[in-house]
């Protein structure tokens, strides 16, 4: 009883939440089906950035893949290619009257994050290259002219989307530069033995797309990266026979 209260309560929280422009920054993104007695099934993989046009329902599944919810994680339903699908919630910004967001951006060089909008607040950990953040909109007399407002998924600290302060020449809001992200990203999770065509023209394209100094730099590092992993495996190979 006590346990469907608490559910109807955050129900209700939700229904406050759903709007348009959603984005999900956890990366990457996982989406799930549901069965019959309401549990989640994997079923694509997507990456961060991934704009969805609203929110709807929500759920607190008691089984994800097969294995126990512990941590009651909070999941809501999305479009995904014209079916029902389900997202983490806590991955997930929505542009509102709250949280009024430019764009979707790229952090191009390590950078430092400051708390609030001056340098005096310098955090203790960096967001690296590559990191897809979402970009408030506007400047305030508050904030260190050089700074940025940016949100991005905490995966060290607080496990959650959050909103800190960058240095504006370390983000880029060029589309061109995420999607070279993306495509150096998706080229490092293939398989290089299985998958090699199919990562050399992911990474042709990602540096055709790269922009910005930083992120032409983060290209050359994933490819550095397949690189090492070929002679690795082929050296494998060698000692094998």
């Amino acid at each position: 009883m006590k346990k469907t209260l608490i559910y109807a309560v955050l129900l209700a929280i939700f229904y406050s939440f759903a709007s348009a422009d959603v984005y999900t920054l956890y990366d990457p993104s996982y989406l799930y089906t549901q069965d019959d007695e309401g549990n989640l099934k994997w079923l694509a993989t997507i990456d961060a950035g991934t704009k969805f046009d609203e929110t709807k329902d929500f759920i607190v599944p008691e089984k994800i893949n097969g294995k126990e919810n512990s941590n009651n994680l909070q999941y809501v339903s999305v479009d995904y290619k014209g079916k029902k699908a389900w997202i983490l919630k806590s991955g997930l910004i929505e542009d509102s009257d709250k949280v009024s967001l430019s764009s979707i951006g790229v952090i191009t060089d390590e950078a430092a994050v400051y708390t609030w909008g001056n340098k005096a607040a310098v955090e203790k950990f960096t967001l690296p290259a590559g990191t897809v953040v979402a970009v408030a909109n506007g400047d305030s007399y508050e904030v260190d002219g050089s700074l940025a407002e940016i949100y991005f998924y905490d995966n060290q600290v607080f496990w959650k989307i959050r909103k800190a302060y960058v240095l504006k020449s370390k983000v880029s809001s060029v589309e061109s530069d995420y999607d070279a992200v993306i495509l150096a990203k998706t080229a490092l999770s293939k398989d290089v033995q299985k998958e090699k065509e199919v990562i050399v023209k992911l990474l042709s394209l990602a540096q055709e797309r790269a922009d910005s100094t930083g992120i032409v730099q983060f290209v050359e590092e994933a490819v550095q990266k397949i690189e090492e992993k070929e002679m690795q495996y082929s050296s494998e190979e060698n000692s094998a026979e």
